[in-house]
């Protein structure tokens, strides 16, 4: 019977258990001193250390393995050395075992009254734990691998232990590192730590440095959550096959992907928004295209679909008139936000009942208010929760305002989501190439009343514009409003999140932004979700197109914007529609903010060419012009003269040659000049006309 490291281990163990109930011995106890497991794992109880088998000859730092327990005692363990299991794989076990063909025979009859069967059956077991710890190890290096590269690593600027401790505080759980042992000598000492998160121990490491060995033990405890994490996900169903569990579904399974990969979670996040797109072709497959700061995001796919169908590529965009694209119709646009929307919505369902009575997917409340403020516009409080009502009219905030550090007001969500579902998401800019986008359904979280829902996101303009409808395409949008009973975990509660983060399709990489100044982390550049960076995609969409090049090309952003007349007629009718109702104005920025434009940056070879078609460039041959070039350099307007010879010949004629008339060198000079203060016809004149005399006329 061959038999492997491991499994000899096993059944040396349950020898010695054999041989000591025979004798009916009690095991001696020892100091915790050696708690490790076997692959890695160690046990939370005390241990036993025997004398190291004769068999193997080692005697030196035990390595304790799991036993079944006996009536007698319950901790029993079997001292091996652990180089021989750490070494294993790079000596020969013929060599190093050469002793297991007749340990074997002492081991079968020690055990005595087991059966083969048993033996074999726990044989197999253990075959299946080494396959299942090689697997784990090879994940293990990879995940280290992959680590070492995170970019979000990197924008933390953190090291592991800073990364888990903040992911303890984020899920308020306690963190500790524990000393499991020392080894070795004074001067080349061993350490092994494990991590404690609340009253769970993980994987110990061993380093030669208490700091090393913590590090390692805070990424193997990383490693272990991440999986965890990974086998988590099957359990995330939801209780039906709505459209809003399955919009929910689909937004949290790849926030939750990213945050396997990039440790978002690390970050917090108190909102997580997202849009996605359904193709009603293909089984109504639903597909995230942004997260976070989902709209401009959102915008930035959008920009690369129309470059696709510019491109004549396949695009979610076709053809609607001569100069404008609209979405297909079997394409839809899904929006989910996990918490319901600051504002107006949010404000009014804390103080009633919750409402999550399904309705019919199409159908909205009337125009549910039970209160003179339900309705009204409001701005977000700054470096706080919450909001409150705006003036009374529409509210200009200006540069000097803004440099001066006064307090700078942003609409609440639900304002900016009301405010899209009668403009459209795409802004005023793409207004230019597209038809309006409007959103076909929004999926909301907890907490959830659909009655404040309808009334802040669509219904409470329904009166106004009933009365006063807009200019088609723009109508008041009444998307399908629902509840999913997927939740998601706010990752912090106890502290403000300073940071923001995007994902979007297009990208497909994450980016974090400091909102305060909203750069790029810890770059400090401009985020590619700014303003400039979309008009610099709007701008390349012109290069695409002649029409839209000549329309577009020269104004500024704030012009491009107002090109769009009739969204600027629409939207003042929104801002309108508040004043009048509501007694609140829409928060605008300076105009003056948008007073910028994109000088596009012109390669090196396009700038030297555009410099050299602003000159003139003349090409003169004859038989020689000794010295007729330093008469072309003195004049005024000629930038350079360069001469050779025609034919391939490098080297200069004789001077006899050119005295005979007889050299059969053909000189060529080319002349650049500037035709604005030099005329062509003056070079022709001193080719003509002014001749050197030693070439007897014969030029």
């Amino acid at each position: 019977m061959h038999v492997s490291t491991n499994q000899f281990i096993y059944l040396l163990q349950r020898s010695n258990r054999g041989a000591r109930k025979s004798r009916g011995q009690r095991s001696r106890e020892t100091p915790p001193s050696r708690r490790y497991r076997q692959k890695n794992h160690y046990q939370q109880n005390d241990q036993l250390t025997i004398p190291a088998s004769p068999i193997l000859n080692h005697s030196v730092d035990h390595f304790s393995c799991p036993v079944e327990s006996s009536n007698d005692n319950n901790q029993t363990i079997a001292a091996i050395d652990k180089d021989i299991l750490q070494n294993v794989s790079d000596v020969d076990i013929s060599n190093k075992f050469c002793a297991l063909t007749t340990a074997n025979d002492e081991i079968e009859e020690l055990l005595g009254s087991q059966s083969e069967t048993t033996i074999d059956q726990d044989l197999h077991h253990l075959d299946q734990e080494e396959e299942q710890s090689s697997s784990l190890s090879d994940n293990y290096d990879q995940f280290s691998i992959e680590l070492q590269s995170d970019p979000l690593v990197k924008m933390l600027n953190k090291n592991l232990l800073s990364i888990l401790n903040e992911y303890s505080q984020l899920n308020q759980v306690s963190l500790t590192f524990q000393l499991i042992s020392r080894s070795g000598s004074s001067h080349q000492p061993t350490f092994a730590v494990a991590a404690m998160i609340d009253d769970r121990q993980y994987s110990a490491m061993l380093a030669t440095t208490k700091k090393e060995a913590s590090l390692e033990a805070a990424k193997r405890a990383l490693f272990q959550l991440t999986n965890e994490a990974r086998a988590s996900q099957k359990f995330l169903q939801p209780n039906s096959n709505s459209l809003h569990d399955r919009v929910a579904l689909k937004s949290l399974l790849k926030y939750q992907n990213l945050s396997i990969s990039v440790q978002l979670e690390l970050i917090g996040c108190k909102v997580l928004a997202a849009f996605l797109i359904e193709n009603i072709d293909e089984d109504n497959s639903l597909q995230v295209i942004s997260l976070a700061t989902a709209r401009r995001g959102f915008l930035r796919y959008v920009y690369n679909q129309l470059e696709c169908a510019l491109k004549y590529k396949e695009s979610i965009f076709e053809k609607s008139t001569a100069l404008k694209y609209q979405l297909k119709s079997n394409i839809k646009i899904h929006f989910y936000t996990s918490v319901a929307p600051c504002g107006d919505s949010a404000l009014f369902i804390s103080r009633d009942k919750l409402n999550e009575t399904p309705l019919n997917e199409q159908q909205h409340h009337q125009m549910y208010k039970t209160a003179r403020t339900q309705g009204q516009l409001r701005s977000k409080i700054e470096n706080g929760e919450g909001t409150l009502p705006t003036e009374s009219a529409t509210y200009y905030l200006s540069y000097d305002a803004i440099v001066n550090g006064m307090h700078v007001k942003n609409m609440s969500c639900s304002d900016k989501i009301c405010r899209w579902n009668l403009l459209g998401v795409q802004g005023a800019l793409l207004t230019n190439i597209i038809e309006p986008i409007y959103i076909s359904s929004i999926t909301v979280g907890h907490p959830y009343h659909h009655g404040h829902l309808c009334r802040a996101l669509c219904c409470r303009l329904q009166d106004y514009f009933s009365t006063c409808p807009l200019s088609s395409p723009y109508h008041l949008n009444h998307p399908i409003i629902g509840h999913s009973s997927l939740e998601w975990k706010q990752t912090s509660k106890q502290r403000n999140i300073d940071d923001s983060l995007n994902w979007n399709d297009h990208d497909q990489t994450i980016e974090l932004l400091e909102p305060a100044i909203g750069k790029q982390k810890p770059t400090n550049t401009t985020s590619r979700l700014s303003k400039r960076d979309l008009f610099i995609l709007f701008k390349n969409l012109l290069e695409l197109n002649d029409d839209y090049k000549r329309l577009y090309s020269t104004k500024n952003y704030y012009q491009t914007k107002q090109a769009s007349q009739l969204y600027q007629n629409c939207k003042h009718e929104l801002f309108r529609a508040f004043e009048v109702y509501y007694n609140t104005g829409w928060i605008c920025k300076d105009p003056s903010l948008s007073m910028f434009n994109i000088r596009k940056k012109v390669p090196v070879t396009i700038l030297l060419s555009t410099v050299m078609a602003s000159k003139s460039l003349a090409t003169l041959g004859g038989g020689c012009f000794w010295c007729l070039e330093a008469v072309f350099q003195r004049l005024k307007g000629v930038e350079t003269v360069v001469s050779g010879y025609a034919g391939g010949k490098g080297s200069n004629p004789t001077y006899e040659a050119v005295c005979s008339g007889k050299s059969d060198h053909a000189e060529v000079v080319q002349i650049t000049y500037d035709p604005q203060t030099l005329a062509y016809k003056q070079l022709l004149d001193i080719f003509f006309y002014i001749h050197d005399p030693t070439t007897l006329n014969q030029q």
